[in-house]
């Protein structure tokens, strides 16, 4: 079985642990002597960790499936329902439990909503409790969806200006509506103003990636996971 890499940047007084699925094919090519990720999401979500750029007191992780997840152009992304997938996400989860001794949010990015999505159905059809303490779905793919009763606080994250067809605002408000009626814990929804349009696929970049949005972004993120 081929190896589940993570990249870990501690915090510098940490009360959480972030966990990112990443959108796209889920493969970030991550190496053992990775020293950094320099693209523009990830320096975001590293912002969470120092106490120039926020509170400080988020470690994040960034997790890379060991191959590629088909997305499709159209449908269901169903390689994130596998089994093999969602135990790797499960041993992660479990891992940095242990390691940094704080409550566990997993943030799906795009794809990676559907894998948070997934998760919860995997927990749930072995009937033990996720073992997380919160969830946030990040520009969410369209089809995400929860069909079961929950008590974990979820936060729903979208651009306004999101062009990515594949992940709408009119799909992330109807989770955020679903998510509402089933969650017996803090549901909300969060929309994001600033950021740039950028030259490209726009499920790849721009609004969809939160482009020039960071400080906005690791705000929301910072005031959701503190619970402030």
């Amino acid at each position: 079985m081929s190896q589940t890499l993570t990249f870990f940047w501690p915090a510098a007084h940490p009360q959480a642990t972030l966990i990112l699925i990443p959108g796209g094919e889920g493969h970030i090519k991550l190496r053992p002597e990775t020293q950094d990720l320099k693209r523009q999401f990830y320096q975001t979500l590293r912002r969470l960790t120092t106490t120039d750029q926020s509170s400080g007191k988020i470690n994040v992780v960034i997790f890379d499936n060991p191959y590629d997840l088909p997305s499709m152009s159209n449908g269901y992304p169903s390689s994130r329902a596998s089994e093999d997938h969602l135990s790797r996400i499960d041993r992660v989860v479990d891992y940095y439990k242990k390691k940094t001794g704080k409550p566990i949010f997993l943030l799906g990015h795009s794809n990676g909503a559907i894998s948070i999505s997934e998760y919860l159905r995997y927990k749930n059809k072995q009937a033990i409790t996720t073992p997380v303490a919160g969830l946030i779905f990040s520009s969410s793919r369209n089809g995400t969806y929860i069909n079961h009763k929950m008590k974990i606080r979820t936060l729903i994250l979208h651009h306004h200006q999101d062009a990515c067809r594949n992940s709408t605002t009119e799909a992330s408000l109807d989770l955020y509506k679903d998510i509402s009626k089933l969650n017996q814990a803090q549901t909300s929804f969060k929309e994001i103003l600033s950021g740039k349009a950028k030259n490209g696929d726009p499920c790849r970049s721009g609004y969809h990636m939160y482009f020039n949005a960071g400080a906005e972004v690791s705000k929301a993120l910072d005031t959701f996971i503190l619970g402030k």
